[in-house]
């Protein structure tokens, strides 16, 4: 749409302040509370892509790469973000994809059940980082450092 018609189409519009910040205010509420199939983030629903099992499969492209790209969830359709709408689209794995290795393990059941010390005492990497704030805007930062612990 031009700038011209689109002008035309916001003047003949009967919106008031109110109704638009209304609209605004219910878009806000909602955030993102949608996932991308393949990367796992949320997203706005309007930032995501449905694609089509059988859409896929008529460009050629393979099961198993399918399989991979919409996890493990059996559905015909899957919302992805953009990124991996591209990837997908010309037959490539996205990076971010959680089947490359980035899908958090499950944890057992006995390590559900720590003590804070406990957990202390089993971590590979302890945090020592304190939260600063940085001037007067509400903006905070990391200070401090990760110590490493190697068993041998």
């Amino acid at each position: 749409m031009d700038t011209t018609a689109h002008q035309q189409a916001r003047a003949g519009s009967n919106d008031t302040w109110e109704s638009i910040m209304e609209s605004f205010k219910n878009a806000a509420k909602e955030g993102p509370t949608h996932w991308c199939w393949c990367f796992d983030r949320l997203w706005f629903n309007f930032s995501l892509t449905k694609l089509h099992k059988s859409a896929l499969k008529a460009k050629g492209l393979r099961d198993a790469f399918l399989g991979t790209v919409f996890g493990f969830e059996d559905s015909e359709s899957g919302e992805f973000c953009g990124t991996c709408a591209r990837h997908i689209m010309v037959g490539g794995v996205p990076r971010m994809c959680l089947n490359n290795g980035l899908r958090f393990p499950i944890v057992p059941a006995c390590l559900t059940d720590l003590t804070c010390l406990e957990e202390r005492c089993v971590a590979v990497r302890i945090p020592f980082m304190q939260i600063h704030s940085l001037g007067i805007d509400r903006q905070v930062g990391l200070k401090g450092c990760i110590i490493v612990f190697l068993w041998t």
